[in-house]
């Protein structure tokens, strides 16, 4: 079954090429900010992108109204994320630049959505295919120089886009992720289909990411068993992937026995047995973030005025790598305290909740927003994806707000039918081509 079916191939490349303009325009912002340490680079690099998109579709109050309906949740995060954060280390005005540079992403995403369909899986899997060949495989490849396995691990270079060892491989692993999606529920067997996953699968093994490889696999599944069912249980349980570092005692003496055996070594040691107890390195700031965090302070409520303390994390050159929590959760917790792990975790309810009450009444309406929601989880166990200005930030507000943006969508389908029938257009229950714009 394909997402959108009424305007079949048409006009595919065009969109998804404006969508991969717009991901590479936001990494050379972001590129420049990180260069000048200047965020103000991002804030007034978006606006000539948002704020005709606030005129054309904003102003009239039925729109402005669908618009909060659909961001509301994850614009109050980021404001609070925002405020809160950069209050505890004593420059709150930066808080504002923040959060208008999250609106104004909210704004153009939602005009993606709204306007350019990407409501078909097709289109975010081309636009990321061109992403992953031209701003991520070939100025890898021109500085490494190698297609050996392993060649681009935590290859950083000025020349480079991408500003930290995480971004570049996210971009090839949601390809990768929605590539598997595509095959197995929408039955694609095209070129695009079968090439982008392979590529993908081929560009994360140069990565050394391998772990992203089985993220990819296990998130698809927990979605598939969720859909066979479509028992809620399934769907919440995947929370527990944020959680990794609590258990990892038990999980790491798990892959130090697999490293032992010659038919999982290869595939899963790339570091010593010391680093793997340790997740090289980050299960000792683990461990001294979690007695924190258990302690239920009433003064971590908001955080840690004056910033995280800096004895939490290892210490090294190689650019900051270990000066943070390497789990966004915990991360969250130093930023912002019980209050934004609360509002983050009912923020993701919110998602989830809308999704399952509209699988419920239509076993059709697929979301792979939702399977790149609970891939998120996993890499956030070992990543921290919500810091500040960073790249992987601007992803994780960009698949909410898809969420929350097709259960939106699909609840106004009964409605629009009933009120089409005096008119014309025809509405297509799993696509979203169809739906007119006036709509939503």
């Amino acid at each position: 079954m394909r997402t959108v079916q009424n305007r079949g191939d048409k006009g595919l490349f065009k969109d998804a090429l404006i969508f991969s303009a717009y991901i590479t325009y936001l990494l050379v912002l972001i590129k420049f900010s990180n260069t000048q340490v200047n965020q103000l680079i991002v804030l007034l690099g978006l606006i000539p992108l948002a704020i005709p998109l606030c005129g054309r579709f904003l102003i009239p109050k039925r729109s402005r109204k669908n618009f909060l309906k659909v961001t509301g949740i994850v614009l109050f995060f980021y404001l609070s994320y925002s405020f809160i954060s950069t209050n505890n280390i004593k420059v709150p005005f930066r808080g504002l630049s923040y959060f208008l540079i999250y609106l104004e992403h909210a704004l153009i995403i939602y005009w993606f959505l709204r306007k350019k369909s990407f409501l078909d899986v097709r289109r975010t899997i081309l636009a990321l295919l061109l992403v992953s060949i031209f701003v991520v495989f070939i100025p890898h490849l021109m500085i490494a120089g190698s297609l050996k396995l392993g060649a681009f691990y935590n290859l950083l270079s000025p020349d480079l886009l991408t500003v930290t060892t995480l971004e570049a491989p996210l971009i090839v692993a949601l390809l990768c992720l929605l590539s598997i999606f595509n095959y197995i529920f929408n039955k694609d067997r095209s070129f695009l289909s079968l090439f982008s996953l392979f590529f993908s699968v081929f560009l994360l093994l140069l990565f050394n990411r391998r772990g992203f490889i089985f993220s990819s696999i296990i998130s698809v599944c927990i979605y598939y068993f969720y859909v066979r069912s479509t028992n809620r249980v399934i769907l919440y349980a995947s929370f527990l992937l944020l959680f990794l570092p609590m258990f990892w005692d038990s999980i790491s003496s798990f892959v130090v026995d697999l490293s032992n055996n010659e038919l999982f070594s290869s595939i899963i040691v790339r570091n010593n047995k010391d680093e793997l107890v340790t997740a090289t390195g980050r299960a000792i700031a683990w461990l001294s973030i979690m007695q924190l965090f258990f302690s239920f302070k009433s003064n971590y409520l908001f955080g840690f005025y004056g910033g995280p303390p800096t004895d939490l994390f290892l210490t090294t050159e190689e650019n900051g790598r270990f000066e943070h929590a390497h789990n966004t959760f915990l991360q969250l917790f130093l930023e912002g305290g019980y209050y934004i792990n609360c509002l983050f975790i009912f923020m993701l309810i919110v998602c989830f909740k809308n999704y399952a009450n509209l699988k419920k009444a239509n076993k059709r309406n697929h979301n792979f927003y939702v399977v790149m929601l609970i891939f998120l989880f996993s890499l956030s166990a070992t990543e921290s994806l919500i810091r500040e200005i960073q790249f992987s930030s601007f992803i994780f507000c960009y698949i909410l707000i898809g969420c929350l943006f097709i259960s939106y969508k699909n609840s106004l389908i009964p409605l629009v039918n009933a009120r089409k029938k005096n008119n014309t257009a025809e509405i297509n229950l799993t696509g979203g081509e169809s739906l007119s714009t006036t709509e939503i």
